[in-house]
């Protein structure tokens, strides 16, 4: 359902879970665009949205709200909705004018209260206030393939392809350095965020900030496209949220294929599997110098074990550990078209693999 007005949404109702996803008393709807004036602090939102049907197909079926707002002249919103797959997708098209001194956000305000949260960082799941140094900046993160709230076995996960800062529990003041912001937003200076400050399941991703005086622009006018994805789900977020947001950030590629399909191959098969769930594939290519295959996986579940990597097509004669340039660091074990290797908590392992 969306907001007649704003073009924001204003209710998910998860039938699986048989709840509302979406916190009614917040001051924002879900993807609702909203603008903060620096000097203020104003806070404004869409304005004269229209909406319309957009596509409809077997497959999926989306709603466009098309508004304007403070320093967007013309705002587009498309809401993606699949027939099998239990997934939201948002396209926000924004033309930013040359108007300065503005924040943009959009609000997730999702209606997980007490939540958990947790988000994927450089190669680790990070934990606000837990896993970072004491006083260091708490209103806003840099999240990579996926943020998640949740409470006891239910949770949200928003997965950002574009834009990765985002704040947790409201909209905080943002903070950039004195040497560098050219106005004192009101709010800087005040303490950063604290555990009991976090109480509602609220995301608000930060997409542009016009408030620098040195090597950024002011401006940041252009053509922008924010695109999000957002699942809901029982259990812990290892439960398929990893997957999700990788997922999202790196969609399938279609290939069409014409002419004489009869070959040898199954109808369907995989080139490359990987035995463990925690473990993904993130390279699979030939070799800098020619010599085999460079594989490339990261574990990502922060646990430390064994993994079998299976190349149906190839039989295996050598498997190598290398290093991230592909030198050859020691040999592994492997047998007719599959190699073992260990991997470490959140760690990257590259394999060169030669066939006879």
């Amino acid at each position: 359902m969306l907001d007649s007005a704003t073009g924001a949404v204003k209710s998910i109702y998860d039938k699986e879970l048989s709840r509302e996803m979406v916190d009614a008393d917040a001051n924002d709807g879900v993807n609702q665009f909203v603008a903060r004036w620096v000097q203020t602090g104003k806070l404004e939102g869409p304005r004269e949205a229209t909406i319309q049907e957009g596509q409809k197909g077997p497959v999926y079926g989306s709603i466009v709200a098309r508004s304007e707002g403070a320093g967007g002249p013309q705002i587009t919103q498309e809401v993606i909705l699949y027939d099998r797959i239990k997934r939201i997708d948002f396209a926000n098209r924004v033309l930013k004018d040359s108007t300065p001194l503005l924040e943009i956000y959009f609000a997730f305000p999702f209606k997980i209260d007490d939540p958990a949260i947790l988000f994927e960082g450089s190669n680790s799941v990070i934990k606000p206030l837990r896993d970072q140094f004491p006083g260091s900046n708490s209103n806003y993160y840099s999240v990579q393939h996926w943020a998640e709230v949740s409470e006891g076995e239910v949770g949200v996960t928003l997965s950002a392809v574009e834009s990765h800062l985002m704040e947790f529990g409201g909209l905080w003041p943002c903070y950039v350095s004195q040497a560098h912001h050219g106005f004192t937003p009101p709010g800087f200076g005040a303490e950063f965020v604290k555990a009991g400050d976090i109480t509602k399941g609220h995301i608000y991703s930060f997409v542009m900030d016009g408030n620098f005086r040195t090597n950024f622009q002011p401006v940041q006018q252009g053509d922008m496209l924010f695109r999000y994805s957002v699942a809901t789900h029982k259990g812990e977020w290892k439960d398929g949220r990893r997957n999700f947001g990788w997922a999202a950030g790196n969609p399938l590629i279609p290939a069409v294929v014409e002419g004489k399909r009869d070959g040898t191959l199954e109808r369907k098969a995989s080139f490359c599997s990987v035995s463990e769930g925690n473990v993904m594939l993130l390279t699979l290519k030939r070799a800098e110098d020619g010599k085999g295959v460079i594989i490339r996986l990261i574990e990502t579940d922060g646990r430390d074990g064994d993994v079998r990597v299976s190349l149906p097509f190839l039989t295996m004669k050598n498997a190598y550990a290398t290093s991230l340039v592909e030198e050859d660091k020691g040999g592994l074990v492997c047998a007719g078209h599959s190699f073992m290797t260990p991997m470490k908590a959140y760690g990257i392992r590259t394999i060169r693999v030669q066939g006879d």
